[in-house]
């Protein structure tokens, strides 16, 4: 169902990506946590439509936020970043999709734990599950892996930190493919069969992953040969 809402907040997070929080202005809206959004915007006398992923958690009231990456050619994502101000309407329609934390599989289900695996802006679907989490399953052991181009983009990272370090059963494993002339001392290149290995994944784990397609594949096929079974591995790609 199709609502209007108001762009109550935005920031920069990253030299390439924009936060929104939305403010729902008293209506009703559930989604579960992972789904995403359809956001329509009239430009030049026509009704734009691009969708993107809901970074908040489900458990919160009155208000939701999504993150908008400025890359490729997108009429709506050109909008979000060169033209929206905070006051103005926008029209949404979700949550929706297939992607997202099922707490029944992760809580007495048959999966020992849960792995998040998110490549660039595909940590956004992530960052709305590990919210999620954090706050209504925070007993569910669980990794967040994450790639990115380089450390200025990896998206709320000191807020995954802040949870790992007062939640014993949440663990960062963050990597980049290049340093891009920062600081950094953490891992650097892709996500593959020995990171995920070492951060502790296994046949038993439930794993979430969204990215670019071809590092889906690439993580799937990796999960695959560590053991991994099909039925364990959740995917989205928007690109």
């Amino acid at each position: 169902m199709k609502i209007s809402v108001r762009i109550a907040e935005i920031q920069d997070i990253s030299p390439t990506v924009k936060a929104f929080v939305l403010d729902l202005q008293g209506q009703e809206f559930s989604f579960f946590a992972g789904q995403w959004i359809d956001c329509f915007v009239e430009i030049n006398g026509r009704t734009e439509v691009a969708g993107y992923s809901i970074t908040s958690s489900p458990t919160v009231v009155g208000w939701f936020s999504i993150a908008v990456k400025l890359v490729g050619d997108n009429t709506v994502t050109d909008y979000m970043h060169e033209q929206a101000t905070v006051g103005e309407t926008l029209v949404v329609d979700g949550g929706q999709g297939e992607f997202y934390f099922d707490p029944a599989a992760a809580s007495g289900g048959s999966d020992s734990s849960i792995a998040l695996i998110a490549g660039g802006i595909g940590i956004t679907p992530i960052a709305g599950i590990v919210r999620f989490m954090d706050k209504f399953a925070p007993d569910v052991s669980a990794t967040l892996l994450y790639s990115a181009s380089a450390p200025a983009e990896l998206l709320f990272r000191e807020e995954f930190e802040a949870i790992a370090t007062r939640n014993p059963q949440f663990h960062n494993y963050f990597t980049v493919t290049r340093s891009a002339g920062e600081l950094w001392d953490g891992n650097v290149g892709r996500i593959d069969a020995d990171m995920l290995l070492g951060a502790g994944v296994d046949g038993d784990t439930r794993c979430y992953i969204c990215g670019p397609p071809a590092m889906i594949r690439d993580i799937a096929d990796a999960l695959r040969e560590i053991g991994v079974p099909d039925e364990r591995i959740i995917y989205e790609q928007w690109w």
